[in-house]
């Protein structure tokens, strides 16, 4: 599994003038929430949030928060991203601080592969009903996606949950 590593600082700034000036300033203000621990504002720099984002997609993928003045790095999740409304550009991001040896509930998508024979001969279509499954797994086991091959799918036929083969470690939690 891949490192990623994000360099943080802790931030001071506080309230709505000064975030903004933060803002102008190259950064994205952040909260990173603790298991048992005290929430701790940072500021991450945006550009490399952003080049993050376009190479990794941050969905589900473990992001080591490093102070600048430390050599220490917290492994955490994205909790949520906050977007201006209008611009579209992040404006906010909590961070959900973790331990890779505790079992996670994480949300991962489900990814139809094919063309089934229900479509291409029958003129059917696909009904794609699910498209994220909760499952439970450590936090270096997060599955990117689920696959599933629809190719020999006919009109009326389905895929059930149970059909699907998860990998090893993955507990699926969704009915």
């Amino acid at each position: 599994m891949e490192q990623i590593f994000l360099d943080i600082e802790v931030r001071k700034e506080i309230g709505r003038s000064k975030v903004q000036d933060l803002r102008d300033a190259g950064f994205i203000p952040a909260v990173v929430y603790g298991e048992g621990s005290k929430s701790e504002p940072i500021k991450v720099p945006h550009k490399q949030l952003v080049q993050l984002l376009h190479q990794h997609g941050l969905e589900n993928i473990i992001i080591n928060l490093r102070l600048s003045d430390s050599k220490k790095a917290r492994p955490c999740l994205i909790k949520e991203l906050q977007y201006h409304p209008t611009t579209g550009d992040i404006v906010h991001i909590d961070f959900n601080e973790i331990s890779l040896t505790k079992a996670i509930k994480v949300n991962i998508p489900v990814i139809a592969k094919g063309e089934p024979v229900g479509v291409k001969q029958e003129g059917g279509s696909l009904e794609h009903i699910l498209w994220e499954v909760e499952v439970e797994c450590l936090p270096t086991e997060i599955p990117k996606g689920i696959e599933v091959d629809v190719t020999n799918l006919k009109i009326g036929d389905s895929i059930h949950l149970k059909d699907i083969a998860f990998p090893a470690g993955v507990k699926v939690i969704t009915d």
